[in-house]
């Protein structure tokens, strides 16, 4: 039987191991260029509609001020505001394409070096592996803008489709009532996916289940403290006045991609039989 001078040696030894591999640096990479790149991708996507759809902007913005927490949507006002009173070209906009692909590939490619570290595999070809991380890219900012939809305004978006259509808020409501097992369950598979595909080694998608498990449910239990924290703490605009916004967006990245690689840990150690010694 384990003695408590055991099990508390254990925890020392889970913890040094599971903050190894200097993690929180491929962690802060992968966040910055990551949120560099959304706001730019978001930019764009509004120039293409604007070539080809004469949009309201007042609409646009109550849309936002709607549903967006105060900080953000201050912060996403002022930027659509500021793209749609300049003129935008094709030529412009392709530029665009690239360098936000680009630069959003970037931060999954420090995901993807974080992971062969993790998994002690070798990395892929440079180009190969920047390839990968584009194609990657989509499928992760999609798996972050459901978090921030589901915890950040949440309540908010559910109010403001009750209150324009009666059909969908049920079909909402019965969405809603489930939303915690059932973004669990979405966000378990596409870190299952990540941790098996993304780095050069040959994983078993069961073995990646419960890292991704531990990954997905930590995303949610910090997520739903963080927006409780935003939304009480809301004098945090006094010290970074408008880049308050950004400043608390790419906080909650960089823990959530710490929270990310840790579940890679996570599965390495159980591999390596960690938890059988």
């Amino acid at each position: 039987m384990k003695t408590i001078k055991d099990i508390f040696s254990k925890i020392i030894k889970f913890i040094l191991k599971i903050t190894g591999d200097d993690l929180s640096i491929y962690a802060a990479q992968a966040s910055f260029f990551i949120i560099i790149s959304v706001i730019p991708f978001s930019m764009l996507v509004l120039s293409i509609i604007k070539l080809f759809i004469n949009i309201d902007i007042n609409s646009i913005l109550h849309t936002i001020n709607s549903f967006a927490p105060a900080a953000i949507s201050t912060f996403l006002t002022e930027t659509i505001t500021d793209l749609f009173t300049k003129s935008g070209s094709v030529q412009v906009i392709s530029v665009t394409a690239v360098s936000t692909l680009w630069l959003a590939s970037r931060g999954v490619m420090a995901l993807y070096t974080g992971l062969n570290k993790v998994y002690r595999s070798r990395s892929k070809n440079y180009f190969i592996g920047r390839l990968i991380s584009i194609l990657y890219t989509l499928a992760f900012i999609a798996a972050l803008i459901l978090t921030i939809v589901f915890f950040g305004f949440g309540s908010k978006l559910e109010y403001f489709i009750n209150s324009h259509s009666p059909f969908f808020s049920t079909l909402l409501d019965f969405f809603l009532r489930g939303k915690i097992l059932i973004f669990m369950i979405y966000l378990t598979f596409v870190f299952a996916l990540f941790y098996k595909f993304l780095p050069k080694k040959d994983n078993r998608f069961k073995a990646q289940l419960p890292g991704a498990a531990f990954s997905a449910v930590g995303w949610m239990v910090f997520s739903f403290f963080y927006s409780i924290y935003i939304e009480h703490f809301s004098n945090y605009s006094f010290v970074y006045g408008s880049l308050a916004a950004i400043v608390f967006l790419m906080l909650w990245l960089y823990f959530c991609m710490n929270i990310f690689l840790f579940g890679a840990q996570i599965n390495k150690m159980i591999e390596d039989g960690f938890f059988q010694k």
